[in-house]
């Protein structure tokens, strides 16, 4: 659910992106149309083994480690207490004591609710 309140001019495509991203999607602008779109399962296309990779090796790489949340802060309107901005602090204990704190600042545009802060907060780290 999105309660969303749009007080302000801003620019489209902006404001699409920024709906989107509610239920973790993305706009896109192709042939003159703008396309919504979001990660969602589907049927695999191709399964990669060591067989069917060139030299039959595999090259992995990761993310730096400033770049791996730990902490997030999410904030959200809260509906049970007259829509006032609160903040949902979610950490990974794993994470803090592997890549130590680091923490991100998320705003949950169109939550109203601490369930779906904490979901939003989890999925994100």
């Amino acid at each position: 659910r999105a309660n969303v309140y749009i007080d302000s001019v801003s620019d489209g495509l902006k404001v699409l992106n920024d709906i989107a991203a509610i239920f973790r999607g993305i706009t896109y602008y192709v042939g003159g149309k703008i396309v919504p779109t979001f990660d969602r399962e589907k049927d695999p296309i191709m399964v990669f083994t060591n067989s069917n990779v060139k030299d039959g090796t595999f090259t992995y790489s990761g993310t730096p480690k400033d770049s791996r949340y730990t902490v997030c802060k999410v904030r959200y309107n809260d509906a049970k207490d007259f829509y006032k901005q609160r903040i949902e602090f979610i950490e990974d204990s794993n994470g803090v004591i592997r890549y130590g704190y680091n923490e991100k600042d998320l705003a949950a545009l169109g939550c109203t609710s601490r369930g779906q802060a904490r979901r939003l907060g989890k999925w994100f780290l």
